[in-house]
């Protein structure tokens, strides 16, 4: 079943659930929960590196205005 809006776009299909399940493996969506927590600490881990890496970006940038 599809929802179509005002504008002819669609909005939203319905699908049986054994569709979805395949859907799902198709594009490897089905993780377990140890995959699920991997994921999480590595986007956390990934999150604070960037974030001390634009502190040093903002630092040097500082440090070399008054060098100038």
């Amino acid at each position: 079943m599809f929802r179509i809006s005002y504008f002819g776009f669609l909005k939203e299909v319905i699908i049986s659930w054994e569709e979805y399940k395949k859907i799902e493996k198709s594009l490897r969506l089905d993780l377990s929960q140890e995959a699920i927590d991997d994921l999480n600490r590595s986007s956390t881990s990934y999150s604070k590196k960037m974030e001390k890496s634009s502190k040093k970006q903002q630092k040097n940038v500082v440090s070399s205005l008054f060098v100038c």
